[in-house]
């Protein structure tokens, strides 16, 4: 039997989850459910999933605005390919939540913007290795496979103009 696009209508009529139809903690399946909380509500999820599918799971598609136009984002690829799914984890921004399995009590922020990478990274690294805020170390003897010291321009011969000798 062939269907008709133009006659064709999905078996949900269009209908979108709301709090009556998300899962909770008793209707999932698996007796271990654990809660998370995404901006203070608590979300049921199962062991070994990952925030990105536990938040799917609950009807929510958006973990974070993009820094530039303010645009909503979510879990795209699943697999850590677009980075459209960070969301703030624990404090801690940029996590993939698709890459992340979730843990019970676990607390999860959208993600506005690019919450100051730059300087977080800058700061992280900083504490993590001290030594480039230490003085210089003089420099040492130049190493064997690094080339040497090009002579100056003034002791380079000038270039040939092609059968002018």
């Amino acid at each position: 039997m062939l269907i008709r696009p133009d006659s064709f209508t999905p078996p949900t009529s269009g209908a979108r989850p709301n709090s009556d139809t998300l899962p909770t903690s008793a209707s999932l399946p698996n007796s271990d459910a654990l809660t998370v909380h995404f901006e203070g509500r608590a979300i049921a999820a199962r062991p070994g999933d990952s925030i990105a599918a536990a938040l799917l799971a609950s009807g929510i598609t958006v973990t974070r605005l993009t820094p530039v136009t303010g645009a909503a984002r979510g879990p795209y690829c699943m697999m850590g390919a677009c980075f459209d799914c960070l969301a703030v984890v624990d404090g801690r921004p940029s996590v993939q939540t698709c890459m992340t399995q979730v843990r019970d009590g676990m607390r999860i922020d959208r993600q506005d913007g690019a919450r100051g990478l730059a300087i977080e990274a800058v700061v992280f690294s900083l504490l993590s290795d001290p030594s480039p805020l230490s003085a210089p170390s003089p420099p040492s003897a130049p190493s064997p496979l690094l080339p040497s010291p090009q002579p100056s321009s003034a002791s380079r011969p000038e270039p040939s103009r092609g059968g002018e000798e």
